[in-house]
């Protein structure tokens, strides 16, 4: 090998070794900073379980919401099946219309039932957040007077 080939690799060598140094620099950075991350999101964390257990009645109304939204969609389901059970059954065209029509109009009467349960049981839950809020307003304008 010649002397200039052998330059030209230790040259390419350094430039290589300079480039994973920095990427290993870069990788460090990354790390603390995904640490950092982690650190914040365990700090909500720690935020909310403070929250939850000053406000019992919030963690209730949260239940009952995902209560109900897995009981909904339960019955939606069982009923969409019974659905396409009833028009794979179906003998006649004027059959299919009248079991498509009878379907929507339940699932609209249900939507609107579910909707309403749903809005209740979220007025509830914001109810709950502002609970301790209310009680340090009054606690002010108690200390005022």
């Amino acid at each position: 090998m010649a002397k200039g080939t052998d330059i030209t690799r230790a040259d390419d060598i350094a430039k290589i070794d300079g480039i994973v140094k920095a990427d290993n620099v870069t990788e460090t950075t990354k790390r603390a900073d995904m640490t950092n991350d982690f650190s914040n999101q365990n700090t909500d964390i720690t935020k909310f379980m403070t929250f939850h257990e000053q406000n019992p009645e919030f963690s209730s109304n949260v239940l009952a919401i995902a209560g109900e939204t897995t009981n909904y969609s339960k019955t939606c389901l069982d009923k969409r099946l019974a659905f396409i059970e009833k028009l794979l059954g179906a003998k006649s065209l004027e059959t299919v219309i009248q079991i498509q029509s009878e379907y929507a109009k339940t699932s609209y009467t249900d939507f609107a039932a579910q909707a309403t349960k749903m809005g209740e049981l979220y007025s509830d839950l914001a109810k709950a957040c502002f609970k301790p809020i209310e009680t340090a307003i009054t606690k002010v304008q108690a200390f005022k007077e």
